[in-house]
């Protein structure tokens, strides 16, 4: 998702790193014929002044290219661009852009897993991650989307990777209440993961919504708990609410989240 000021902000790079090649151009050619009519240059002060802003204008607005060169193509050398584009990035706010970028392209072209968390937590150890939660995130627009984005990826790919702790943190961070169950479940920690379900229950009974996938995982938990009558009454609640076919898996399959996450697993390269 990209920020009305992050919009803002490449539109105005794009025009700063086209003015900027003008007046280097301009600079250069000025230098030039200067140089061959009078054998020097009378305005060496100004002329080199102006092919100095402007070289630091286009090193400035080289992220942003490499970027939108990596963005736009499907070959192998997109990971060389985006790495291009955080080395080259001089401000915080821009590296720590690009490496969210960069992050996305481990975890959803490459499928590298751990390239992915590096890049994320690289991409936060830039801004104050402590106060980007679900809470500034909805109410006080403290948290830049960016930054929130990288942190639903991190609790996605720490639970995945089998990093209870670490996914437990995060996804509590952000939010996603179901993501600190699965943590719990893939850990054989039950108890909390049946604490953790009710609390999702509750809340979308208060909300007066209907999610037939929360009753299903908590079928699943008495399953595993041995409370039989609860999981098919949990059961028979969640196919009511919703035919999602992933219902029928997990009642099929007591170990339908373990043997998910661990395809995954081999799929992110853990």
């Amino acid at each position: 998702m990209v920020e009305s000021y992050d919009l803002i902000f490449l539109v105005i790079t794009y025009i700063i790193a086209i003015i900027s090649v003008i007046i280097f151009i301009l600079s250069a050619l000025f230098i030039i014929i200067e140089f061959c009519i009078y054998k020097k240059n009378t305005y060496k002060a100004i002329t080199y002044t102006f092919l100095g802003i402007s070289i630091i204008g286009i090193y400035l607005t080289l992220p942003w290219c490499f970027l939108g060169l990596a963005t736009n193509t499907n070959s192998s050398k997109a990971e060389s661009y985006y790495k291009m584009a955080v080395n080259t990035a001089l401000l915080p706010t821009v590296k720590s852009y690009m490496l969210y970028h960069m992050g996305t392209y481990n975890e959803t072209i490459s499928k590298d897993g751990n390239k992915a968390i590096e890049n994320y937590e690289k991409s936060i150890s830039y801004s104050d991650s402590q106060y980007c939660n679900i809470n500034n995130y909805k109410q006080n627009g403290k948290c830049k989307d960016y930054i929130f984005s990288g942190l639903i990826s991190l609790c996605n790919l720490y639970t995945i990777k089998g990093n209870t702790e670490k996914g437990i943190k995060i996804c509590n961070q952000v939010g996603l209440k179901n993501m600190i169950v699965m943590n719990y479940i893939l850990n054989n920690d039950y108890t909390n993961a049946l604490i953790k379900i009710n609390e999702s229950i509750k809340q979308i009974e208060t909300l007066k919504t209907s999610n037939g996938l929360n009753y299903a995982i908590r079928a699943n938990i008495y399953e595993q708990l041995g409370e039989k009558q609860k999981a098919q009454k949990d059961f028979e609640k969640a196919q009511k609410i919703s035919n999602d076919e992933r219902i029928q898996k997990v009642k099929s399959n007591k170990n339908y989240y373990k043997d998910f996450y661990n395809k995954k697993r081999i799929e992110y390269k853990f």
